[in-house]
């Protein structure tokens, strides 16, 4: 049997090699993108009049640090 190639990898699975990298970098610093992507967010809505979008990215930073960092600023009451 031929050794296989990167096209038959490709033709056969549909995903490159370099895509398959992509996915792995994403999956490994997730957490590092979404904070830099809402850094860069807030960076921007500040830079705006109107605090509707302050608002929205703040719900979004919230939502991320709690999945991310595992707290809230809302402590519960136990």
């Amino acid at each position: 049997m031929l050794p296989c190639t990167t096209q038959d990898t490709i033709y056969r699975t549909g995903k490159s090699k370099k895509h398959n990298n992509m996915n792995e970098l994403i999956a490994q610093y997730w957490a590092e993108i979404a904070l830099a992507v809402l850094t860069a967010a807030g960076t921007i809505t500040a830079l705006t009049e109107t605090e509707k979008d302050d608002k929205v990215v703040d719900v979004l930073k919230r939502i991320v640090n709690a999945v991310v960092l595992g707290r809230s600023k809302r402590r519960s009451k136990e």
